[in-house]
This record gives structure tokens, sequence and C-alpha cells, in this order.
């Protein structure tokens, strides 16, 4: 018997058993003191396992630790939001002769959709991707609730307009990576 259960059965010998308070510290002491057993187990057989499969494990707590580096870093709808704002600012910056048409027109899409509130998130934890509903989120129409008008999940992938991971927006910044550079302007007369 361990040094921790004769102190546990002493005390309990020793204490009125018609007491409810000294009851309920004993039965709390022994709650605690199995949980604190079932960590010490559960860590020790870790310590095998990781020694009888160093690469698995080696494998397993890599890519735990990667998705959580990713999901720790997946952007959020507000972040969108943000970077929208902070585009049109540098959409501003460029003026119309050689602005990117194609490229503008994109981005600017996007700023209306954002103000119309029709942008939504889908997120699957280590990425996300914003995708247009064909309604605002503040009308409640039948259509909106009605399954057999809704959109499908086959449809989905129609509807996507950026991907966010790792607090980047790809598709908007590739927007702006060549915004004042405008192909028409390089055009020659003769085509």
């Amino acid at each position: 018997m361990s040094n921790d259960q004769n102190l546990l059965s002493s005390y309990y010998r020793s204490s009125r058993r018609d007491d409810p308070k000294q009851l309920d510290i004993l039965s709390a002491a022994q709650y605690f003191k199995k949980i604190v057993d079932d960590y010490v187990w559960a860590i020790k057989e870790t310590g095998v396992y990781l020694k009888e499969k160093p690469l698995k494990s080696s494998l397993v707590i890599s890519t735990t630790g990667i998705s959580g580096y990713f999901y720790v870093n997946n952007p959020s709808m507000e972040s969108y939001t943000a970077h929208l704002a902070t585009s049109t600012c540098d959409l501003a910056e460029v003026g119309d002769l050689i602005r990117n048409e194609t490229k503008s027109s994109q981005l600017q899409n996007l700023i209306y959709l954002n103000t119309q509130g029709r942008l939504r998130r889908f997120t699957l934890g280590v990425c996300c991707f914003i995708w247009v509903s064909d309604y605002p989120n503040y009308i409640d129409l039948y259509e909106v609730h009605c399954k057999e008008v809704r959109m499908k999940w086959k449809d989905f992938p129609k509807h996507i307009v950026d991907i966010g991971v790792l607090g980047r927006w790809l598709w908007s910044e590739e927007y702006l990576e060549d915004i004042d550079i405008n192909p028409s302007e390089w055009k020659s007369d003769n085509q």
C-alpha cells in the first residue's frame, strides 16, 4: 500500500462517517488521485509508443504541429474585409490609363459584392474559402431556406471567389500583383 493510500485510509478511519463534508473531501481527493494516475499512465504509454515506432510518431507529431499552425493562422472574414479595404486604397492610387482593366474589374467586383453583403466564408480549419451567395445576409426570403432552390454542393466551386491560407488571400493578392500594367497600352497599331 502506498503512502498516499495510507494517509487517505487513516484519514477516513479517524473521521466521523456521518459527517458529509469530510466524506466529500475524501471522495474528491480519491477522484483527483485517480485522474493523476491516469495521466501518468498515459504519458508512460506515449513514451513507450514513441520508442517503438519513432518514424510514425514523428510523422504524427509534425502533421499535428503543422495543422495547428495552419489553424491558428487561418484568416477570418474580418481580415478579408480589411484586405479588401486596403486593396481599394491600392487600386485608387493607380491611374485609369495605366490600370489593368481585367484585374481591376475583378477586384472591383469583389468590393461590390462585399458592400452588398453577399460574400460568405467557409472554413476547413486549415484554409478557408470566400464564396458568393445569391442573396445578402440580411434577406430572409423563402428562396434562401428552400432546399430545392438553394445552391447545391456540386455548384459550390463555381461560387468561390478567394482562398485564404496562412493569413493571406491568394486570388485577390494575385489581382493586385500587376494592377499597374495595362496590356492594351503595349499593343502596336498593326494588331
